[in-house]
């Protein structure tokens, strides 16, 4: 659908309160029927692991590239290069130099034994009729990225071989060289992602998302959850229902929506109304309206039926699981509905704050009319109406402005003097010399006190007339007349 057929979704009215209470009881209802409990979620999800935890897991744990032939031939021409000499005081440090000739082949002399290494066993593999693992035997046709999160958890899975549990439990206790503080402890964000993107950008991303805290925890499956357990639909339950909210991070192209496992949790935290959204480039989701109408077509191909997992078994144990809680209850057309929902709103409001502080009004109007919240706030709480106003745009920011200002009641001028939709007041001291016609918003007062308290407050000074009413007499000789005429309109 195109992006100028849907109107924002901010702009629905009040719903029924009785309505809006009964779809969130059968939603707490839907929920209690896989929740899990407290207890239960802390035996399965370890603590969350810190920002500068993540960014140097990205540089330290990932196995360096094989280096090529062609790579590998400057290395020796440097090493037959005569080391020049020097003399300090009739030392020669021409020692040292050699120590790092001496260190460079034995660099290339372990890249080629890796090399070789690899060659035999892929030969072997070949060879071989029997697959060495079940574990892999039960895995579809997938291509290992190097520099992946699932090249990550492989190295994660080997360093817990001999005592499988969270890696969190490995570093616990454990204090940061820079910032002096513990890698892992209490959390509140899970984060779903997809574990085929590169990994040092998710790290980077939830480091924006932290606002630069390198200290903030998240609960990261890698390090929170045990990787040698078979079930893991149990540890998604767990860390979604113990983590206050849930953070989707997408690449670029948008390819984990088409992932069964992202879905799943998308579909868990939805359903909690947890889930927010980022980008893991640091463009973010785009600032055009080319982007808005690319990401209506990705989000618009999320199919429950049509996503894969990597592991046949996982995929099972997914699809069992919506068939016993969901397909019976609520329906997942029902539930993609909502999740859909859910991405919209939170990736146009996310393009409309860059458009607006990049000074697209196009991408501005295509993301309102997609349904953009146009009060959305940016990492530091400023919306996209205060970014144009501090950018110079006056057009994006009366178009935010008006935007605004649609969601906000609007009372007509004789609404105001209705107690019963406007109740009002009157404070003490308050002059009301100006008013001649209260018009009810007096009820329950003293109409002649009123006016009588605020005709001597002349005296005082505080009184709002006109100067020539000040040189007349501080007589009430006449009130009574007054309030007469008052009450006879004459």
């Amino acid at each position: 659908m195109a992006p100028s057929t849907r109107r924002s979704l901010a702009q629905s009215f009040p719903v029924n309160e009785g309505n809006s209470r009964l779809k969130l009881v059968t939603n707490k209802n839907s929920v209690n029927q896989w929740q899990v409990s407290d207890a239960e979620a802390r035996t399965l999800v370890s603590d969350g692991v810190s920002v500068a935890f993540l960014l140097d897991f990205a540089n330290e744990a990932l196995p360096k590239a094989t280096p090529t032939a062609k790579e590998a031939a400057p290395a020796e021409s440097v090493a037959e290069t005569p080391a020049p000499t020097t003399s300090t005081a009739g030392v020669t440090v021409a020692a040292s130099v050699l120590d790092v000739r001496e260190y460079c082949r034995q660099q290339l002399a372990a890249a080629k034994d890796v090399a070789k290494t690899k060659k035999e066993t892929a030969k072997a593999g070949k060879d071989s009729a029997v697959e060495t693992s079940a574990d892999a035997s039960a895995k579809q046709n997938t291509t290992l990225t190097h520099g992946s999160t699932r090249h990550v958890s492989y190295e994660v899975k080997r360093r817990t071989e001999s005592d499988p549990k969270p890696y969190t439990s490995v570093v616990k206790g454990d204090i940061h060289f820079l910032t002096g503080t513990p890698l892992c402890g209490p959390a509140k964000t899970w984060v779903t992602h997809h574990w085929d993107e590169n990994y040092k950008a998710l790290a980077q991303a939830l480091e924006r998302d932290a606002k630069g805290d390198l200290d903030k925890k998240f609960f990261l499956d890698v390090f929170s959850t045990d990787l040698h357990v078979e079930d893991c639909v149990a540890l998604a339950q767990a860390g979604i229902c113990r983590s206050s909210d849930v953070l989707l991070v997408l690449d670029p192209q948008g390819k984990a929506l088409g992932q069964l496992w992202v879905i799943f949790e998308c579909l868990l935290a939805t359903e909690m109304e947890k889930l927010r959204v980022c980008c893991s480039s640091s463009a973010g989701f785009g600032s055009s309206e080319e982007s808005v109408r690319a990401w209506e077509a990705r989000i618009d191909a999320v199919d429950w039926v049509q996503a894969r997992a990597t592991r046949r078994g996982d995929e099972k144990r997914l699809r069992r699981f919506a068939e016993k809680f969901w397909d019976q209850g609520r329906g997942m057309d029902v539930m993609l509905a909502k999740l859909t929902k859910c991405l919209r709103r939170e990736i146009y409001s996310e393009i409309l704050v860059a458009a607006a502080r990049a000074g697209n009004i196009a991408g501005v109007s295509a993301a309102l009319s997609a349904g953009a919240d146009p009060q959305r706030k940016d990492a530091y709480g400023s919306t996209g109406e205060i970014l144009a106003a501090y950018a110079g745009h006056s057009d994006i920011e009366n178009l935010l402005f008006a935007e605004r200002m649609k969601h906000v009641v609007h009372l007509d001028f004789e609404q105001y003097f209705n107690p019963e939709r406007c109740p009002v007041t009157v404070p003490e001291n308050v002059d009301l010399s100006f008013v001649t016609e209260p018009g009810g918003m007096l009820q329950g007062e003293n109409f002649q006190d009123v006016i009588r308290s605020a005709m001597r407050s002349q005296e005082s000074g505080t009184s709002t007339k006109t100067p020539d009413s000040n040189h007349a007499a501080a007589d009430d000789s006449d009130d009574e007349a007054f309030f007469a005429s008052l009450q006879t309109g004459q």
